[in-house]
Protein backbone atom coordinates (compact mmCIF):
# COMPACT_ATOMS: atom_id res chain seq x y z
CA UNK A 1 0.00 0.00 0.00
CA UNK A 2 1.47 3.36 -1.06
CA UNK A 3 1.96 6.01 1.60
CA UNK A 4 0.36 8.93 -0.24
CA UNK A 5 1.89 11.53 2.09
CA UNK A 6 5.45 10.53 1.21
CA UNK A 7 4.55 10.17 -2.46
CA UNK A 8 3.19 13.75 -2.56
CA UNK A 9 6.22 15.08 -0.67
CA UNK A 10 8.60 13.44 -3.13
CA UNK A 11 6.60 14.78 -6.10
CA UNK A 12 6.77 18.33 -4.69
CA UNK A 13 10.54 17.97 -4.12
CA UNK A 14 10.97 16.80 -7.72
CA UNK A 15 8.98 19.78 -8.99
CA UNK A 16 11.53 22.10 -7.34
CA UNK A 17 14.51 20.48 -9.07
CA UNK A 18 15.96 22.75 -11.72
CA UNK A 19 16.51 21.10 -15.10
CA UNK A 20 19.72 19.27 -15.82
CA UNK A 21 22.88 21.32 -15.51
CA UNK A 22 25.50 21.62 -18.20
CA UNK A 23 27.44 18.40 -18.41
CA UNK A 24 30.60 18.38 -16.34
CA UNK A 25 33.41 16.18 -17.59
CA UNK A 26 34.69 13.61 -15.12
CA UNK A 27 38.24 14.70 -16.04
CA UNK A 28 37.65 18.05 -14.35
CA UNK A 29 36.39 16.52 -11.08
CA UNK A 30 38.47 15.43 -8.13
CA UNK A 31 35.88 12.83 -7.15
CA UNK A 32 33.42 11.16 -9.51
CA UNK A 33 30.62 8.94 -8.20
CA UNK A 34 28.64 6.89 -10.70
CA UNK A 35 25.09 5.77 -9.99
CA UNK A 36 23.02 3.43 -12.07
CA UNK A 37 19.32 3.76 -11.37
CA UNK A 38 17.04 1.07 -12.70
CA UNK A 39 13.32 1.51 -13.30
CA UNK A 40 11.03 0.04 -10.67
CA UNK A 41 9.54 -3.35 -11.43
CA UNK A 42 5.76 -3.71 -11.72
CA UNK A 43 5.84 -5.98 -8.67
CA UNK A 44 7.51 -3.25 -6.59
CA UNK A 45 4.97 -0.67 -7.72
CA UNK A 46 2.09 -3.06 -6.93
CA UNK A 47 3.52 -3.61 -3.44
CA UNK A 48 3.43 0.14 -2.81
CA UNK A 49 7.13 0.88 -3.09
CA UNK A 50 7.99 4.52 -3.83
CA UNK A 51 10.67 5.66 -6.27
CA UNK A 52 12.65 7.89 -3.91
CA UNK A 53 15.63 8.70 -6.15
CA UNK A 54 15.68 11.70 -8.51
CA UNK A 55 18.34 12.30 -11.14
CA UNK A 56 19.26 15.64 -12.68
CA UNK A 57 22.80 15.58 -14.11
CA UNK A 58 25.10 15.98 -12.19
CA UNK A 59 22.81 15.80 -9.14
CA UNK A 60 21.37 12.66 -7.57
CA UNK A 61 18.82 13.16 -4.80
CA UNK A 62 17.64 10.43 -2.46
CA UNK A 63 14.36 11.43 -0.81
CA UNK A 64 14.49 9.48 2.45
CA UNK A 65 11.07 9.25 4.14
CA UNK A 66 11.37 9.91 7.89
CA UNK A 67 9.16 10.53 10.92
CA UNK A 68 9.96 13.23 13.47
CA UNK A 69 10.58 12.43 17.14
CA UNK A 70 6.91 13.16 17.95
CA UNK A 71 6.06 9.93 16.09
CA UNK A 72 3.44 11.60 13.89
CA UNK A 73 5.01 14.19 11.60
CA UNK A 74 6.35 12.85 8.31
CA UNK A 75 9.12 14.55 6.33
CA UNK A 76 11.65 13.93 3.60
Amino acid sequence: MVDCDYDEMIDSERAQIVGAFNHVSSNSMKICVCVRKRPMFDKETAMGEIDAVSCANPKILVHEPKIRVDGITKYI
